[in-house]
Order: structure tokens, then C-alpha cells, then sequence
């Protein structure tokens, strides 16, 4: 330091935001693992980014980040470069004691709006915390998870916009605040407060609910005046609609009451005893094919006594016969 001055190194990098849903969901993350310690290396988890070249625009190196270090190729994105959120850190650097390092990030925020599965499970998207890896064009591999929100808070990432940022103002700051650090810097207490308010949101579900409503909001307040008349025009062309279309409401009302009140007939207490009458119809049909075969053998039986009969008859008739014959001849 020089008359008070400190030497600062500056790095403007571009971070996504990236969402696995329109909606939400998931939020991918980088992952990086720490130096061995106890057996163990630790993890740590930060916004995929990189290092904002000269001369690039957020949009250019969102699509390097995409070319050259996810490899996304065919995985449709879709990205807000309106509206964007500035995070500035401030770190030591450990290769050369007493440089401060000051990371100025813009954060894009986006989500996958591709349906395909396939083309999804590649990036184990829809995986429960599903990770993959990539490698970029210097040769380092890099490795990607997707994590809940919940999770994404607890390794401290920023996953909502600071709503401050669209107030951006200068701020100054006492001398003899910043000669004593007795207070931290602007940088260190801005984080502060960031966490802070990652962690109320965390703990308060319905200031995310309000948070979404002010988004929805948002849209009709900055909306120029012709989208608003278009909004309103297809409201009430709406309403139309539903005034023309009355009467065939009404008979689809009707007949949505019939069939409510016909309801009890789907299943009467009646086919609760089926499954009784279907038992009771086999043991008749097994008594029905034994009855059948009794009768089958007293027929059978029946007709060789008649056919017995009948040759008895006819012998018995031809003897009485010859006897006949043996009278007439002795008379």
C-alpha cells in the first residue's frame, strides 16, 4: 500500500443461473473438490461461470460457457439478458499475501426449456441429484450437479435475484470506517446481508410465494401500454366467449348433474355378490356335468337290458315255436 492505497486485481466474470424447469425445480451447480483432509477431500459448490473476456458481451460468453465448458449442443436454454443480477466479492489471494482479488459477477438466469427425455437424461436432469462432467478447452474436467433449492442456500449460492439491484446508487462510505475495518467493507457487508436474506427466504416459504406473485406482477407493471390493452382485449374476448357459449354451458351442467346422480348405479350393492353367484354357478355346473354322466350310464345300461330282453324274447319264441312243431306231430 502506497499512501493508504491498496492494490486490487479485478475480474468481471458471467455466472448462469440455470434452472432444470421454467418454473424452477433444480438449480445446477459447479462442483469442486478440496485438498485431502483426514481421509477426507471436501466439496465445495459454486455457480457454473467464467472469466468475462475484453470486448464479450454476457451474451457471447454465455454461449462459450456453453460451447466450450458444458457442451450442451442440441439442449434448448432460454435466458434473461434484461435483467440481470451483479454480486461483487472480495477475496485474498493465496499465492500472493496481502493482494486482494475483487470478483465482479453478473449472474444470468435461465432454465432448460427442452422436453425431450432423452435428450434431458444426457445431463441427468430429471435425476435426483444427478451429476455430470465435462471437460473444458484447456483439458480440466469439470464437474456439474443439479441441486434443490433448499440444498443450493445450505453451500451458500446466491439462487434469487438481489432485489436491490434495480436501485443501484452510490454509496459512501466514512473515511475512518474504512481506515479502522471495523465495520468490513462495502463488498463483505453486502454479502452479508445477501446471506441474510438467502437464509429468511429459506425459512419462510411464502415470501418465495410473494416473491413469485411480485414477478408475475412485474410483467403488467413494465408491460408497455399496447400489451396491456392486448391483455385486457383478450380477457374480455374471454368472458365473450364464455357469455356466447351459455347455453351449451348450461347443458353440459345438466348433463354433468345426471351423471352425478347416476353415480350410485355404477356399482349397486347388487355386484358385491357376484363373486357369491359366480361360485354358486360353478358348483351348479360341476353337479349339472356329474348329473349328465349318471345319466348317460343309466341309458347306456337301460339299452343293453332291453337288447338282453329282446334276444330272450326272441329265443323264448323260436322254442315255443319247435314245440309246436313236436305237438303237431305227435297228435
Amino acid at each position: 500500500a502506497v499512501n493508504g492505497a491498496q492494490l486490487v486485481r479485478v475480474f468481471d466474470m458471467v455466472m448462469l443461473r440455470l434452472w432444470s424447469m421454467k418454473d424452477g425445480d433444480n438449480i445446477l451447480v459447479e462442483v469442486t473438490l478440496g485438498e485431502e483432509q483426514d481421509g477426507k477431500r471436501p466439496e465445495s459448490a459454486q455457480l457454473p461461470g467464467t472469466v468475462r473476456e475484453r470486448g464479450e458481451t454476457p451474451k457471447d460468453v454465455v454461449g462459450r460457457l456453453r460451447s466450450q465448458i458444458l457442451h450442451t449442443g442440441d439442449l434448448r436454454m432460454q435466458f434473461n439478458f434484461d435483467k440481470t443480477d451483479m454480486r461483487i466479492t472480495e477475496q485474498d489471494d493465496p499465492n500472493f499475501p496481502g493482494l486482494k482479488t475483487l470478483y465482479r459477477m453478473e449472474i444470468i438466469e435461465g432454465y432448460v426449456a427442452t422436453a425431450d427425455l432423452e435428450l434431458r437424461s444426457r445431463f441427468a436432469i430429471d435425476d435426483a441429484a444427478g451429476t455430470f462432467s465435462r471437460t473444458d478447452k484447456s483439458g480440466d474436467e469439470r464437474t456439474f450437479r443439479w441441486v434443490t433449492e433448499e440444498q443450493a442456500v445450505d453451500m451458500h449460492i446466491n439462487v434469487r435475484s438481489d432485489p436491490l439491484n434495480s436501485y443501484l446508487m452510490p454509496v459512501l462510505t466514512p473515511i475512518e470506517a474504512v481506515k479502522s475495518q471495523l465495520t468490513g467493507t462495502i463488498c463483505q457487508r453486502v454479502s452479508e446481508v445477501s446471506k441474510k436474506v438467502d437464509a429468511i427466504f429459506s425459512r419462510d416459504k411464502r415470501l418465495s410465494e410473494l416473491e413469485r406473485g411480485v414477478t408475475q406482477l412485474d410483467a403488467w407493471l413494465h408491460s408497455e401500454p399496447s400489451h396491456a390493452v392486448s391483455l385486457l382485449l383478450q380477457e374480455r374476448a374471454k368472458r365473450q366467449y364464455v357469455a356466447q357459449e351459455a347455453a351449451h354451458l348450461h347443458d353440459f351442467t345438466k348433463a354433468l348433474s345426471e351423471i352425478s346422480r347416476l353415480e350410485h348405479c355404477i356399482n349397486p350393492p347388487s355386484l358385491q355378490a357376484l363373486p357369491g353367484w359366480n361360485e354358486r354357478l360353478k358348483r351348479m355346473e360341476a353337479r349339472s356335468g356329474v348329473a349328465t354322466a349318471a345319466a348317460a350310464q343309466l341309458h347306456s345300461n337301460v339299452s343293453k337290458i332291453a337288447e338282453e330282453y329282446h334276444g330272450s324274447m326272441l329265443a323264448l319264441s323260436e322254442q315255443m315255436s319247435s314245440w309246436n312243431d313236436l305237438l303237431d306231430r305227435g297228435s
